[in-house]
């Protein structure tokens, strides 16, 4: 080894030991880290994940629409949100907004698998949504069970869309409300 090569191994041991020496301990994921880590996901979890990325994949360009799922205890529903995402786009009547509800309930009933005139499923036992909180592939147990269960929870969809109206000089929120399985929907108009 010459004098070149001793050299430069010095200055290669120098600066490592110097990186290493700099480098700070890591003390590891804290208690609430390690209670996440732990914490298993339900296929209810999963589903609401799988059915908002659903939506949001499924816009059309220019869909001015937010997405959201959520479970909610209190009623044992699972919502399903559709808000318009710019406030700024209300010179509309109130006609106007509600026919825009009619229209995106439609178009979620229909992405759900539902005839939008009968309110009924288009193809098979329970809807498009209903299958995404199913296990992927091969399960074992009773098909019947799941299929009932998968019935059952096309009745727990509760679809809103917020869009927003002129009133006067004033911007209100109309919130339309409707089942998945279903033709119809509620109004409500609240204060922005």
């Amino acid at each position: 080894m010459n004098k070149g090569d001793i050299m430069k191994s010095a200055i290669a041991s120098i600066t490592a030991a110097a990186l290493t020496l700099g480098t700070p301990v890591s003390a590891g994921p804290d208690d609430i880290t390690k209670h996440l880590m732990t914490e298993p996901a339900s296929l209810l979890d999963l589903g609401l994940v799988r059915l908002q990325q659903r939506l949001q994949e499924s816009q059309k360009d220019g869909d001015k629409y937010h997405y959201s799922t959520n479970f909610f205890f209190e009623t044992n529903t699972i919502g399903v949100f559709a808000a318009r995402a710019l406030v700024s786009e209300t010179d509309r009547s109130r006609e106007e907004a509600a026919s825009l509800c009619d229209d995106k309930l439609v178009q979620l009933r229909l992405d759900g698998g539902v005839w939008p005139a009968s309110g009924e499923l288009g193809v098979g036992e329970y809807s498009r949504w209903s299958s995404l909180f199913t296990h992927i592939g091969y399960t074992t147990g009773s098909s019947e069970v799941g299929t009932e269960s998968l019935k059952g929870l096309d009745k727990k969809f509760q679809i809103s869309v917020i869009e927003y109206f002129m009133d006067g000089e004033d911007t209100k929120v109309l919130k339309c409300v409707g089942a998945l399985l279903g033709t119809g929907f509620s109004e409500q108009v609240l204060d922005y």
